[in-house]
């Protein structure tokens, strides 16, 4: 005999609804994978359908006599006990219908299991991933999922992708992802009965038939003088002796009343095909927020932000970036475009229209005499080491502080004159926070402070000898509180400090320091904050650099107007292929407006590349019986090639196959072991003695009705098969 009990999750505990349930007609539930082609290898999701007696208004949302927390999205199981207890369905509330017929009130209920919402909620974006199995694709799905798998069983995948979560958008649904990624490694995805989430990598599948536990030589159970039965503390019944229960195949040569169902299966012609991907060669402009968000003193403002190209507008995905505060000089001449300082290609959200009609920089550097001559890569500026130099009024991306870090440049010394600098924070001299360059007639020396009084961070640390009359890259890093300088690319130095360094208010000098400036050229000067580019050797720069990263800043005016006050402010970050959710808290007093440029290294969609496998005989003879396969997460054809060949192959010819088994779980105790062992993805042995049929398959799908009964619930349930 099966019982069968109803709960809901209302008040914070799972509560028995099942006497307004069962009484009010039939429970309806069908789901799995809803065929057994070659193809279908997703299940669909799971779907319960019921009614409630709601006569005192009970099941009504909102009314003044429904039960806590009763509602759509209401989680909801199903029970059903043989000898054991066993879920046969959880989910959740997704519709109610009130009906009021002849005085009699009813709730007519839907609910569905996690694979619905899974397929509608928006998949909160996970970061790009590179070189993934398809199990660690599937469990991070399933970590940045809205609503939490009852369980989880997956299985290690076969194949490594290059690429995932590449393609997103803010309306992508845990489902998309998961579907293209059981597709991509050929695997299987279902859920069970019980809630519990499935992958089957391709190979994967279990080899073992099911087995069941049959109910022999039962005497009966102890009934009271009212015809009910006694039970122990925790319910369950009292029976003269105890079960004897043998373990038998969940073989099909003993069900009674069933329903066999057969079809024709034929599969002539596949089409496979895969998208192939590539990573740019430079990091690109792909977030620019126009219109800057106002950030109220002593708020927090949180949103997301979608990657797109800039010249089209269309989202695009991008290897996630760091986050930085930049200058990024180039020294190109741009007196073309009416204007005469030096543009940072970090300040390009303050704009105005210049003279060919676009927008620049309203504060760019400023060029003291020099002049612009040919640079490592381009233009550069030439000082002729008396009066030229170039500097800017004071930003808050100067001040260094405690984070990493680097600063590094191309220069072409003409001399080695003692006391020049080509970087300096305060190019009036003395102790300035950071001075970089500065020759001391043979070698090139660092000094930073953190106190403006002494070098206590460094004091003339080495930079290396100084090289005049050619092209030269040095840098400056820090990594922790490690510092390292680099001569093209060889270290030259390191020592550590934890000291913050000082920051100021002055202007940022480049080739002066006090009354001391540099003869020579300098070319692609770059400051980061949050970032060391190098912790080892390396090889300089082959070309011009671009901007990277996300670099945001706050401004008490828009468009990086009035005061700067990013240093009173806080950021985090989380970065997915498709975008980024950025929250910023205002603690320096004053209402800001924040600025947001994001660079980085968009993936390059490659034209598809299909393979079509087909059978000439079987298509000149019984037509085309088609199929096509997108392997989204594949760069290649060598794997899909394979798959395609074997179905066409092993399908090419007209075959009889088992597609579905009916049966009534009451009719034998076999029956009623089938029902309640058996689920989603067991290997189950089908003997049909008419037909002959004498095959393993897997159960793919499975659907039940459980109606009420003289003793218990009679269960009608059917099973969609596939040959093993």
């Amino acid at each position: 005999m099966i019982t069968c009990n109803v709960y809901a999750y209302l008040g914070g505990a799972w509560t028995d609804i099942t006497s307004d349930t069962l009484s009010s007609g039939a429970l309806n539930y069908s789901g799995g994978i809803k065929g057994n082609k070659e193809t279908d290898r997703i299940a669909g999701f799971g779907t319960l359908t019921f009614a409630l007696k709601n006569n005192t208004g009970k099941y009504t949302p909102g009314s003044g006599t429904a039960h806590a927390d009763w509602k759509k999205g209401m989680p909801i199981k199903v029970e059903f006990t043989r000898v054991t207890t066993k879920t046969k369905f959880i989910g959740r509330v997704n519709k109610i219908g009130l009906n009021y017929q002849y005085n009699n009130k009813t709730a007519s209920i839907t609910a569905l299991s996690w694979l619905y919402f899974a397929s509608q909620l928006p998949l909160d974006i996970p970061a790009l991933q590179t070189d993934k199995r398809a199990d660690e694709i599937i469990n991070t799905i399933l970590d940045f999922s809205p609503i939490a798998a009852t369980a989880e069983s997956i299985g290690t995948g076969v194949e490594t992708f290059p690429y995932a979560f590449h393609d997103n958008t803010t309306k992508t649904t845990a489902y998309t992802e998961i579907s293209k990624t059981v597709l991509s490694e050929w695997g299987y995805f279902y859920e069970k009965l019980d809630g519990t989430l499935v992958f089957e990598p391709y190979n994967g599948r279990a080899s073992s038939q099911k087995q069941i536990n049959v109910i022999s030589d039962v005497t009966g159970f102890l009934l009271k003088e009212d015809g009910g039965y006694l039970l122990q503390e925790n319910g369950d019944k009292i029976i003269l002796e105890p079960y004897n229960v043998t373990t038998t195949d969940a073989s099909a040569t003993t069900i009674n009343d069933s329903a066999f169902e057969y079809g024709e299966h034929i599969v002539n012609r596949v089409e496979v095909s895969v998208f192939p991907y590539r990573v740019g060669d430079q990091d690109v402009l792909v977030y620019k927020n126009e219109e800057n968000q106002f950030v109220p003193n002593g708020a927090t403002v949180s949103f997301r932000l979608q990657f797109t190209d800039q010249s089209s507008r269309l989202p695009i995905a991008a290897i996630a970036p760091a986050v930085k505060q930049y200058t990024l000089l180039h020294f190109d001449d741009n007196t073309d475009k009416g204007i005469t300082g030096v543009l940072d290609d970090a300040d390009l959200n303050t704009l105005r229209q210049a003279a060919d009609g676009l927008y620049y920089p309203t504060t760019p550097f400023v060029s003291v005499g020099g002049n612009t001559t040919t640079g490592i890569f381009g233009d550069a500026f030439s000082g002729n080491g008396t009066t030229d130099y170039i500097y800017s009024p004071s930003q808050e991306k100067f001040n260094l502080r405690a984070g990493d870090l680097t600063i590094d440049y191309w220069e072409y010394r003409n001399s080695a004159t003692a006391g020049a600098a080509t970087l300096a924070r305060d190019l009036t001299g003395g102790f300035s926070p950071f001075v970089l360059g500065y020759s001391d007639g043979a070698v090139a020396r660092v000094y930073l402070t953190s106190n403006g009084s002494s070098w206590d961070i460094a004091n003339a640390k080495s930079m290396g000898a100084i090289t005049t009359g050619s092209w030269v890259h040095y840098a400056l890093t820090k990594s922790g509180n490690t510092y390292r300088t680099f001569k093209n690319g060889v270290q030259q130095d390191t020592w550590t400090s934890s000291a913050t360094i000082l920051p100021s208010t002055a202007s940022l000098g480049i080739l002066r320091y006090g009354a001391n400036y540099v003869n020579g050229i300098i070319d692609e000067l770059r400051i980061i904050k949050g970032y060391a580019a190098w912790t080892a050797d390396f090889t300089p720069p082959s070309k011009a650099y671009t901007m990277s990263g996300l670099n945001w800043s706050l401004h008490t005016g828009l468009l990086k107007t009035g005061t700067e006050i990013t240093s009173s402010a806080t950021a985090t970050t989380s970065f997915g292929g498709a975008g980024l959710d950025f929250s910023i808290t205002n603690s320096s007093g004053s209402d800001g407006y924040l600025t947001i440029d994001v660079y980085a290294q968009p993936l390059e969609s490659l034209s598809p590349v299909s393979h079509i496998a087909e059978d000439t005989t079987s298509i000149n003879a019984y037509g085309y019986f088609s199929e096509r396969i997108d392997m989204r997460l594949r760069n290649d054809l060598v794997f899909p090639k394979t798959i395609a060949e074997a179905i066409v192959t092993d399908r090419k010819d007209p075959a009889t196959v088992l597609n579905r088994i009916s049966m009534v779980a009451n009719k034998s105790d076999t029956n009623e072991a089938l029902f309640m062992d058996c689920d989603m993805g067991d290997l189950v042995r089908v003997n049909d003695s008419l037909s002959g049929y004498n095959a393993l398959n897997y159960i793919q799908g499975i659907s039940w009705k459980a109606s009420p009964g003289d003793d218990g619930v009679i269960v009608d349930f059917s099973w969609i098969v596939k040959e093993q």
